[in-house]
């Protein structure tokens, strides 16, 4: 059985919990925002340009921008029209994908609430490093 303490503090958290929409109409370079455990990063309009040496293609994009097998807790686009997805070469474990988007899109997910409107540009969505020895994202 939960102490009193324990169960306020469960029941605050419930009240607290962001797992509602999130509209970003407006991003500018450098703006972040955290979908749980994947950042949005913003990046400059000409990114994909300038890393041109940098970036590869994904070819066979399915929309997720976070390692996950949860069925509902995936971090992933609404749709991939107008979505062109890059990787860093020679990235780590904690390098998610570079998305150019010429569309608003949203990024699903049910637990850590739904980032709606994303607007068209270039984006990073870095990972959260699991505390371990080895370098290793989390995983949904």
């Amino acid at each position: 059985m939960l102490t009193k303490e324990i169960q306020q503090l469960v029941e605050h958290a419930e009240v607290i919990k962001n797992d509602g929409a999130h509209a970003m109409h407006t991003m500018e370079a450098g703006d972040e925002w955290r979908q749980g455990d994947v950042r949005v990063i913003r990046l400059p309009d000409d990114a994909v340009e300038e890393m041109d040496n940098r970036i590869k293609a994904i070819e066979r994009f399915n929309g997720q921008v976070a390692p996950g097998t949860t069925t509902g807790s995936r971090h992933v686009f609404d749709s991939i029209d107008g979505v062109v997805a890059y990787a860093l070469i020679g990235g780590n474990a904690l390098d998610g994908p570079i998305i150019a988007t010429s569309k608003p899109r949203t990024l699903s997910h049910p637990e850590h609430g739904n980032c709606v409107d994303l607007p068209p540009g270039c984006y990073a969505f870095p990972g959260q490093r699991v505390y371990a020895e080895e370098l290793r994202r989390t995983l949904d």
